[in-house]
């Protein structure tokens, strides 16, 4: 029984078969390198003629490789330079494509972001990615547009300003007003005694500082948005800022600088007793009232039936 496939061939059937496993790898290798990358619309020339050049440099060298023998030095060095540009041209295409999935979610979110984020921000986005610009150019691996005052902005530039805008903090928001109307239903049936309002506001400290970002990661611009966007977007904080003395511009300046030990000390609290007058106290004093008003008989009427 033969226990080697390779002992049943020749020499020469063993050479011819590396052979014909290398050229499908070299087939495999040109198909890869000439999916050139799918540009925005938009792309100028420059980069087509970059991808062209880099094409006929690969060829060049997948052609020179099939005259080699794997053993040759030369074989291992010219792998190695076809895998560099081939990621170089992955780095383009995965660049693209990062702009153009910030493009679509810009647009989508674009009458929806936070009061909060920098109008001139969003107004440069928006230059980008409506090809107010006047062109593309690549820069080794990274490709990047020329603006109108002919300065280069790389993609990655692009893409990290577009993640930082800011979307109202309506996740936190719906869970508060849903902790009002629980707190409401409880006052309703059992009055103040079934409410803590020290418990109330110690749970509404720690979702003002929380960090979770509700994936099992952590991320230390959640209480900061949360906060801008209360003082951006909650239609209430400008009235109660003004009636309480509330310097916002500094608290602004705080809470801009991170959720460090003067966010936690000053700006948290501030934001604690906003929740708890404007959205709780509100619901409590509802509850009260349907509390009071199951509680406290009727009062009898002296008025006579008409006959």
């Amino acid at each position: 029984m033969i226990g080697n496939t390779r002992d049943m061939l020749s020499p020469n059937d063993l050479a011819e078969a590396k052979q014909i496993g290398l050229r499908r790898k070299l087939e495999d290798a040109r198909t890869d390198i000439n999916a050139l990358p799918e540009l925005p619309q938009g792309a100028n020339d420059a980069i087509q003629e970059a991808g062209m050049q880099m094409k006929m440099e690969v060829t060049e060298l997948l052609n020179e490789l099939e005259t080699l023998n794997n053993k040759d030095p030369r074989y291992t060095d010219i792998k190695k330079e076809i895998s560099g540009k081939k990621n170089v041209m992955k780095a383009w295409q995965e660049g693209f494509g990062r702009f153009q999935a910030a493009k679509g979610e810009f647009f989508k979110n674009l009458f929806s972001y936070s009061k909060a984020n920098n109008q001139l921000h969003i107004a440069r986005l928006s230059d980008y990615f409506a090809d107010n610009h006047t062109g593309w150019q690549i820069n080794g691996k990274d490709v990047g547009l020329l603006t109108e005052e002919s300065v280069y902005v790389s993609v990655d530039e692009i893409v990290s300003l577009a993640n930082r805008l800011m979307l109202p903090a309506n996740k936190e928001k719906n869970l508060l007003m849903q902790q009002a109307f629980d707190i409401e239903n409880i006052v309703a049936k059992e009055g103040l005694h079934g409410v803590s309002m020290r418990q109330i506001e110690h749970k509404i400290y720690l979702q003002r500082t929380d960090t979770a970002d509700g994936e099992g990661g952590v991320d230390p611009e959640i209480p900061k948005e949360y906060a801008l966007s209360t003082m951006y977007d909650d239609p209430e904080w400008g009235q109660w800022a003004m009636q309480n003395q509330v310097d916002t511009a500094m608290i602004e300046e705080i809470v801009r600088k991170g959720a460090g030990t003067e966010f936690r000390d000053i700006v948290a609290p501030l934001l604690v007793r906003y929740d708890m007058q404007v959205k709780i106290q509100p619901s409590i004093d509802a509850g009260m009232q349907r509390y009071e008003a199951v509680s406290s008989p009727s009062q009898p009427t002296n008025e006579q039936p008409v006959q």
